[in-house]
């Protein structure tokens, strides 16, 4: 797991957007270990009480799906977006 989690918010947000836009230059040449190592750190960056936070993870994540291949695009949305709803439960607002 990335030490990204620890970082105070304002850190972790903003190295997310660096992250960003590093995907969406270079992301279809990133290795397959990498992406094994990122992907579970952003969707649970997807649960953070911070509103900025989950967006700029979103964000990242959204960009990687275009480079995924189609197995870990599926393995992405069926387990970890689709299949676990406890990331959206803690940003809804009651």
């Amino acid at each position: 797991m990335l030490h990204i989690v620890n970082l105070p918010f304002l850190h972790r947000d903003t190295m997310l957007q660096a992250l960003r836009f590093c995907l969406l230059g270079a992301g279809a040449k990133m290795q397959a270990a990498n992406r094994k190592q990122l992907v579970p750190t952003l969707v649970e960056l997807l649960a953070s009480p911070e509103d900025s936070t989950r967006a700029a993870a979103s964000g990242c994540v959204g960009v990687l799906c275009s480079f995924l291949p189609d197995e870990e695009l599926a393995a992405l949305l069926i387990q970890d977006l689709l299949g676990r709803v406890g990331w959206m439960k803690s940003s809804l607002i009651l």
